[in-house]
């Protein structure tokens, strides 16, 4: 037997509570809304909260890395001849590399099967998919 899917007890923009399942809410597009911490926020709202915390921070620490395990044929990151290689159907939305994709959520040409399919297959790729490196 499932459990109940959980609910968020959601603040819409009219400051009226509302509680519904998580995925009956604005969630349906990751662009417009998140939940977080419980509330209903907009993502505008969470990078103007982000850019405060920043500049309010004594330090901001950046921690990065890409492509140092990556073999030739599968630097989908960067190289545009292996991303189409990898994802043929990405390149009549306008995407050449995997960092393009990075704002894929937000982009409203792009059907919501194609991009779940994207990430699938991405994530697929990206853990089974290339042979490991010596």
């Amino acid at each position: 037997k499932m459990a109940a899917e959980p609910t968020a007890n959601l603040t819409a923009r009219a400051s009226v509570p509302v509680s519904m399942p998580v995925s009956d809410t604005p969630l349906g597009s990751a662009l417009r809304a998140a939940v977080v911490n419980g509330q209903y926020t907009t993502i505008p709202s969470m990078v103007t909260t982000a850019a405060r915390y920043i500049a309010e921070a004594d330090a901001v620490l950046v921690c990065a890395g890409a492509g140092m395990s990556v073999t030739p044929g599968n630097m989908v990151y960067t190289n545009p001849a292996d991303f189409k290689d990898h994802y043929p159907w990405m390149g009549k939305y306008g995407y050449r590399t995997a960092y393009e994709t990075m704002g894929l959520v937000g982009d409203p040409r792009v059907p919501m099967e194609t991009k779940w399919g994207y990430f699938a297959t991405h994530y697929h790729d990206m853990r089974w998919g290339a042979p490991p490196n010596e």
